[in-house]
Order: C-alpha cells, then sequence, then structure tokens
C-alpha cells in the first residue's frame, strides 16, 4: 500500500534522486493557491489584498509541470496493457478516494438544497448532474456542469486524462529525436486552438470546462524537465530565478497565456538548477520539504474547508458579513485566510493517514488491482 506514496521521484538518467526543494515548492504552491481562494471572501474590487492575492494564481500552473515532473520516470517504460494498468491503478488510488470523499459532501448537501430546506448562494455549485464526470474524472474534459460540486479537483480531472495519453508519449520518445518538443509544440498548439474557438485566454480554459487543455502543455513541460541534463552554477542559477520573480511581481497584472506559461517553466527551472547546484533558499527549510506530501490532500480540501468555514459558520458566528470584516478589520481577516489554511493542512494530514490509504485499499481491490 506504499507505492502509490513513492511515486513522486524525479528520475534523471543517471539514476533516482529525490528533488527536495520540489517538495518545498509543493508546499508553498499548495498554500498560495488556498490563500489564492480564501482572499475572495474578505476582499473585493480594487482591495490591494485581493489584487496581489492574484498574482498566487501562478500556483495552478506549476501544479501542472509537478504533476508532470512526477510522471517523467514512467515514459521510459516499455508498456504493456498489465504494466498500464498497474500505472493507472498506482497514480489514481491515493486521490481518487479523497476526491469523491470530498465531492460527496456536496452532493450531500445538494438534496436539502434541492427540496429548498437551504439556499445557497450558489446554486449552481451543487449540481448533481456533474457527480458522474466527478465520479469517471472526466468533468475537466468539457463533461458535465462547469464549476460544480469540489471545484478545485477539475485539475484532477485534467492530470488523469494527461495520465491517459502517457504511453503514446513514450512510445514516440523512444522513437523520434527531440519528440518532447514535438510533444510541446503540439500541446500547446492543440490548446491554444481550443482557446481561440472558445475566445479565451488558454490559462482560463478551466472555466469553460476544458482544464485539460489548460493542464496539458505544462503537464507535457514537467515530463521534459523530468528526463532533462539539469546543470548550472550557483550564481546563473539565482540570477534565473530571481529574473523570473522580478517578472512575476512587475507586472501590473497577472499574466495570462503564452507569457504566464513561459515565466512559470522558466522559474521551476530555474528551482531545479538551484537546487542542482545546492544554492541556500527557502527551499531547502526541511519544514517546507516534510509538509510537501500534504499538498495533493491540501489542494481537495482547501476548497470544503471554504464553504464549511467561510460560508457557513464565520458569517454566522461573527454575525456580519466577511466582507465587512475584511474592510473594517483587515489584520483580524488575514489571520482567518492563514486559519483557514492552517484547517486544510490539519485535514490534509489526518487524511494522510486515513482517507487515502484504506480508501487506496479499497480501491485497489475494487479494481482488482494487487500490492
Amino acid at each position: 500500500m506504499r507505492a502509490e506514496y513513492a511515486s513522486d521521484t524525479v528520475t534523471r538518467s543517471s539514476g533516482t534522486e529525490r528533488v527536495r526543494s520540489i517538495d518545498a515548492l509543493r508546499t508553498i504552491m499548495c498554500a498560495g493557491i488556498a490563500v489564492n481562494h480564501f482572499t475572495p471572501y474578505f476582499f473585493s474590487g480594487q482591495d490591494s489584498e485581493l489584487q496581489v492575492a492574484r498574482y498566487l494564481s501562478y500556483f495552478t500552473d506549476i501544479f501542472a509541470v509537478l504533476a508532470g515532473l512526477f510522471t517523467s520516470p514512467y515514459l521510459a517504460q516499455r508498456w504493456t496493457g498489465a504494466g498500464y494498468f498497474r500505472f493507472l491503478v498506482t497514480r489514481t488510488a491515493r486521490l481518487y478516494p479523497l476526491h469523491v470523499f470530498t465531492m460527496s459532501f456536496y452532493a450531500v448537501l445538494a438534496v436539502p438544497i434541492l427540496l429548498g430546506v437551504l439556499t445557497p448562494e450558489n446554486a449552481d455549485r451543487y449540481d448533481l448532474a456533474a457527480v458522474p464526470p466527478h465520479l469517471t474524472l472526466t468533468h475537466a474534459w468539457g463533461v458535465g456542469p462547469v464549476m460544480a460540486l469540489n471545484y478545485p479537483s477539475w485539475m484532477i480531472s485534467a492530470i488523469f486524462g494527461c495520465y491517459l495519453i502517457l504511453p503514446a508519449i513514450s512510445m514516440l520518445v523512444r522513437r523520434v529525436r527531440w519528440a518532447m518538443m514535438l510533444v510541446l509544440a503540439g500541446a500547446l498548439a492543440l490548446s491554444y486552438a481550443f482557446a481561440w474557438s472558445l475566445d479565451r485566454e488558454v490559462t482560463s480554459l478551466q472555466r469553460e470546462g476544458f482544464g485539460i487543455m489548460r493542464v496539458l502543455p505544462s503537464f507535457v513541460f514537467g515530463l521534459l524537465l523530468g528526463q532533462a541534463k539539469i546543470h548550472g552554477g550557483k550564481v546563473g542559477s539565482s540570477l534565473l530565478f530571481l529574473a523570473g520573480m522580478i517578472v512575476a511581481c512587475a507586472t501590473p497584472s497577472p499574466l495570462e497565456g503564452a507569457s504566464r506559461f513561459a515565466l512559470i517553466y522558466t522559474l521551476v527551472y530555474a528551482v531545479l538548477r538551484m537546487d542542482k547546484a545546492q544554492v541556500a533558499t527557502p527551499f531547502n527549510l526541511a519544514v517546507l520539504q516534510s509538509l510537501g506530501k500534504l499538498s495533493f490532500g491540501v489542494y481537495l480540501w482547501h476548497g470544503l474547508v471554504a464553504t464549511v468555514l467561510y460560508r457557513i459558520v464565520l458569517p454566522r458566528a461573527l454575525d456580519t458579513s466577511l466582507i465587512r470584516v475584511g474592510d473594517v478589520h483587515p489584520m483580524f481577516a488575514y489571520g482567518l485566510i492563514a486559519a483557514g489554511v492552517a484547517v486544510a493542512f490539519v485535514l490534509a494530514a489526518i487524511s494522510l493517514r486515513t482517507i487515502e490509504p484504506y480508501g487506496a485499499a479499497l480501491f485497489r481491490r475494487a479494481v482488482g488491482a494487487r500490492g
């Protein structure tokens, strides 16, 4: 039952090594995504807090890159039907039970809403027509209602879709020189074709239900990084990361489309280079590295935390709107946002030892897999 937990390693041609800085980046990433989604409960309009939090949406694309990075060792595999089945089970067994659990929370709430007992602010969030796509992990493929149930799980669906085409990418990589570059170009072209047809930026396609098209290029770039031989001196690696951070912080609004992809890819590449060059950074902090294993759990829990804490509990406990709290007592609002992040981490730590391992065992038994 431990195989699915050991699979998040990055393999180089020289062997297998753990990129500890990436574990720390995962911690920062999931906390940033949570803050990005929690802040609009307290701040609105031109509030500086909301404007700053919008930049944290960059972490969504980093999530996709890291998913590809952690999957890259499988590119070397010579696929058989049985091997492909084991791969899908291994990559799905841990996340699927928690996905179903958090989705079920919204499905249960939908019953009193349908009966008229509860009146939510956003009834579309509780559309039970979204249950079948969520159960089949196809809800980011243009199937079913958009923004329904545990909405952040669209990323899990998108990554699962990328897993399905991995054997084809693997076979191409073994046969064609520079194949990964060709696959990346094709993924970008396909995603931009979808964005053009929907009159959307490619980095917001999940809002149209096609999250897989947003994720695909970044996932492929992660595969490419995982196969690359990354070298770099301390000074050059640090300057590259610093340049990326300056661009990220200096733009008047968050970048979208190709410019966002270029920024994200540069930053993740720079983190890998700094790790290789053993540059001392906050990514070396042991506490951040150890919390990285909670990243997927925090990602799946934080939507539910926001619903319960910020839509139900706090408005009643404080007897006022949370926007008013942010306007009158911004420091208190910061504390409540931090508390929500902390709750998400606690729930992720609990589910890592309960729902995820036991759910993984049940999932394996249900699909007839061993181990």
